[in-house]
């Protein structure tokens, strides 16, 4: 817990009592907690005086709510403060408030629910984003095997934000990779010429442009009836955003989009690009020609593709197993596209790769590779 108070001996109290239940952090001012906050945060429970010079408890708590929003504050306070102090409970900044001088069983029952409620809120979090992630990857693997071009293509640009990232020392967020996970959806409106004319780069009819004119539009219009999404959504809409107007890190008005959005339109060039010209060396080579994207993301995605082709594996459809990820499109002896390339090997793709071969036959070998961020076992 962080502690802060203008009056020494009241820290000195704090941490005498409360150091033997909790691991206490004290600051003497509103701009001290801050500081700290930011050096040696997260802190789950925040204690403060309202009463105190320079930053009051109410103006520290204003600031605390904007930098760390998930911990929990605790207002202590004097009678002179109360109508302060019900103020800010009533906005919503306070999980609770103690009138001083507090009896010590008082203020660590107070703290022991702050941390039971910090922990109650974080774990309903994480359940329901482990559980909307879960959720979207079965949407993701039964759309791959309907329309594997599109689909798998998700599947792949979901590697390579992931990838890209690590490599510039970020972790991608859910939001991230959810929205590379679902940034073809809207192409379920399009008919499959289309479809296929869009993953390959083909020319279109005025009217089909027309329609995929339209995809971002659509993909927003799907994932507005899903909850807890919008980050996602403004994700994709800035995507959308820097390819309408062929725009990208260095081109007027960029500088407000997220990282997400840039580094998920790099990703998807580059699968344009390497659908196109089948050579993965060659679509960096046309990345770097547009001048679109930021060098940092390009070099980072250049050490990703180079560091997968070193874990290229040739297989027969015996070794197959789950967890790998296909490097070249899967056909069946006549030519039929089964699974694209990135498609993770899944329980439900397996069985749909070992079903089709028994009736009509695949092409061997198969190349895989391991997905992004798993380490090569010898």
């Amino acid at each position: 817990i962080l502690c802060v108070d203008d009056e020494p001996n009241v820290l000195q109290g704090l941490r005498r009592h409360l150091g033997m239940h909790f691991d206490v952090t004290t600051a003497e001012s509103g701009e001290e907690a801050l500081k700290i906050m930011q050096t040696d945060g997260p802190f789950p429970v925040i204690v403060s005086d309202m009463r105190m010079p320079g930053m009051n408890g109410a103006e520290l708590f204003e600031c605390v709510l904007e930098a760390a929003p998930d911990t929990i504050k605790i207002m202590l306070t004097g009678h002179a403060d109360l109508d302060a102090a019900i103020s800010v409970v009533n906005e919503g900044r306070v999980f609770r408030f103690l009138l001083k001088p507090c009896p010590q069983e008082t203020l660590r029952g107070a703290l022991e629910d702050a941390f039971e409620h910090y922990r109650l809120r974080n774990a309903e979090r994480e359940l329901l984003e482990k559980t909307l992630q879960g959720s979207i990857k079965v949407l993701s693997d039964m759309m791959a095997l309907v329309q594997p071009e599109l689909f798998g293509r998700a599947n792949r640009l979901q590697g390579h934000v992931r990838a890209i990232l690590r490599e510039m020392g970020e972790e991608s967020t859910w939001a991230e990779e959810i929205a590379a996970s679902l940034s073809q959806i809207g192409c379920v409106s399009l008919p499959l010429e289309v479809t296929r004319k869009l993953y390959y780069a083909e020319s279109m009819t005025e009217e089909e442009e027309q329609q995929v004119a339209r995809l971002p539009e659509t993909t927003d219009g799907l994932l507005a009836n899903i909850p807890r999404l919008e980050p996602v959504r403004q994700i994709l809409k800035e995507c959308a955003g820097l390819f309408e107007a062929g725009k990208g890190h260095d081109s007027d008005g960029a500088g407000d989009v997220t990282t997400g959005a840039l580094v998920l339109k790099l990703a998807w060039d580059f699968d344009v690009f390497e659908t196109k010209l089948r050579d993965p060396r060659a679509a960096l080579d046309g990345i770097r020609e547009t001048e679109l994207h930021a060098r940092e993301h390009v070099e980072a995605l250049s050490t990703v593709v180079e560091g997968r082709k070193s874990q290229i594996e040739s297989m027969t459809l015996d070794q197959l197993e789950t967890g790998l990820m296909l490097h070249e499109d899967l056909l069946a002896d006549n030519g039929l596209l089964l699974i694209a390339r990135g498609q993770e090997i899944t329980e439900s793709v397996l069985s749909r790769i070992q079903g089709y071969a028994k009736r009509h036959g695949v092409r061997e070998p198969i190349l895989t590779v391991l997905p992004h961020g798993a380490a090569a076992v010898h």
